[in-house]
């Protein structure tokens, strides 16, 4: 079974008009998914074991985790010359006859407008931590709790949208248990949701008296 007949068994509302998903652009992804991996292996970035996820698919993941990824990307990228802007926030993308050719960032005190030679990678990730979005695209969800990254906030979502990028009419929700290879894990997992609860009720509670 193929990627895409797993996406229509796994989601089958999403065939009703066949608008969903772009199957040449995700055909290309999936192409593409191991030598990918094998580039980010050859920045110095090592993978764990692969274990079975929902929708009989598969993962694997970095034995580092997301940071220890990142981590490891940058260092890879500073030696080869990259310069990183540490809190300097994309704010907005720069046209130029109607396509992308740059983005102006800003930090506490420097505005940045920088030029792009190759092209914008926009990363746009989620926006589980954007109330307002949240309440507008998945008002059903708005307020839950979310273990996705602090800065899934939808910025690269807004700045696309502003230059006129077309957005999805369809929004979901992925929700799912975590894998544990032990019953260990499994409990050092549920003692972390109680604690981020905890710390959580006493931010508010500390906020609220100060």
């Amino acid at each position: 079974m193929n990627w895409g007949n797993k996406w229509d068994k796994q989601y089958p509302e999403y065939r009703e008009n066949d608008k969903y998903p772009d199957r040449a652009k995700l055909e290309f992804v999936v192409d593409h998914l191991a030598e990918n991996i094998e580039w980010v292996e050859s920045q110095g970035v090592e993978f764990g074991k692969i274990r079975p996820a929902d929708g009989n698919l598969t993962r694997v993941s970095c034995m580092t985790g997301g940071s220890g990824l990142l981590a490891t990307l940058c260092e890879s990228a500073q030696k080869k010359g990259v310069q990183i802007l540490m809190e300097t926030p994309a704010v907005s993308l720069i046209m130029d006859n109607g396509k992308v050719a740059g983005l102006v960032a800003q930090s506490a005190d420097t505005t940045y407008r920088i030029m792009a030679k190759g092209g914008v990678v926009l990363c746009t990730g989620g926006f589980s931590h954007n109330l307002e979005m949240m309440e507008e695209m998945v008002p059903e969800y708005a307020g839950n709790y979310s273990n996705a990254a602090i800065g899934d906030t939808g910025d690269g979502i807004r700045m696309a949208a502003e230059v006129g990028a077309a957005l999805y009419d369809l929004c979901w929700v992925e929700a799912g248990s975590p894998v544990f290879d032990s019953d260990f894990e499994l409990l050092m997992y549920r003692l972390w949701l109680v604690l981020t609860e905890r710390i959580s009720i006493w931010r508010e509670s500390f906020l609220q008296e100060f």
